[in-house]
């Protein structure tokens, strides 16, 4: 698994685009068009993997997406190795609670200039702010999912207990004609 990097195994990666490259294949990423999608699928935390990778090989993982980022913009003023390991420190420890593909999902539209355009450098500051906004999006998306499927089982609730009020009121007219039919049998 691609995820399972060590930071010795990472040199068989002669550029983070090789390894981001290879997690985008094998999490199959291009089937994630919105955060919607991110949160059907359900992913793994950064805390889930944090427990059963270890964290030094989640920071690479980051540390490796950072520097593909910085690869792909080809600033003129970049980030140092510091940097970059502070700044994927930095999300692991506000974000953990979001998904490798939450990741890949961030530095993907970073790349396409979602976050807006960057001629001349880049900071951590810059990618701490690209996953404030993806985690705004993120929570809003969820909210939204947990509402319509709050008002998919009350509507759903609503139509059983309409069915199972129409079934009692139905055994009740039932019960009211034959006692009616008895009493008039005996009344004769």
């Amino acid at each position: 698994m691609v995820m399972k990097l060590t930071p010795e195994e990472r040199k068989r990666y002669a550029f983070p685009a090789q390894y981001v490259l290879a997690l985008h294949r094998e999490l199959r990423l291009d089937r994630f068009r919105s955060v919607s999608d991110i949160l059907s699928h359900g992913g793994n935390t950064l805390a889930v993997m944090v427990k059963t990778i270890e964290r030094d090989k989640i920071q690479v993982m980051i540390e490796l997406m950072i520097s593909n980022i910085l690869e792909f913009l080809d600033l003129h003023k970049s980030m140092s190795p510091t940097n970059i390991s502070e700044t994927a420190r930095m999300i692991m420890g506000a974000y953990y609670m979001i998904t490798v593909e939450d990741l890949l999902y961030v530095f993907e539209q970073a790349k396409a200039g979602r976050y807006g355009k960057l001629n001349y450098a880049i900071n951590g500051q810059v990618i701490i702010d690209w996953f404030n906004q993806h985690f705004s999006e993120r929570c809003e998306a969820g909210f939204s999912k947990s509402y319509q499927e709050h008002q998919d089982t009350k509507h759903g609730n609503d139509a059983r207990i309409s069915q199972k009020l129409g079934d009692q009121n139905n055994r009740l007219r039932t019960l009211f004609k034959q006692d009616r039919n008895e009493l008039k049998n005996n009344t004769h």
